[in-house]
């Protein structure tokens, strides 16, 4: 496993993990401190992204007995992560592209995100 796997590794559960708890801190912390690591979670999972593994499907050598499925699990894995990402930056930058109409709805699709 090469420095950059485990650099994607890293900087992707990192980013995961701050938008997660995010879902179990109070309203009472306000709109700044939701943007502000909604807006960390997706810098870190994007820079995680540009460190991905040139193939997804990082398993070990061809031909291993028991390594058959796990390339479309990576695969899968792979693609909500991406999926998150699109996710987090529509919730990070919406309302400040089109304003507080469209918080709610960018609310909705981050916590669905999570």
């Amino acid at each position: 496993m090469s420095l950059s796997s485990v650099l994607f590794l890293f900087l992707a559960h990192l980013g995961v993990g701050i938008a997660f708890t995010l879902v179990f801190v109070s309203r009472e912390a306000g709109v700044k401190f939701f943007r502000f690591n909604a807006g960390l979670a997706a810098t870190l999972v994007a820079t995680a992204l540009a460190f991905a593994p040139s193939q997804v499907g990082l398993v070990g050598q061809e031909g291993q007995v028991g390594q058959a499925g796990l390339e479309g699990i990576a695969t899968l894995a792979f693609r909500a992560l991406v999926a998150f990402e699109v996710a987090f930056i529509f919730y990070w930058l919406v309302p400040v592209v089109l304003g507080t109409i469209t918080w709610r709805a960018a609310v909705s699709v981050g916590g669905s995100a999570v």
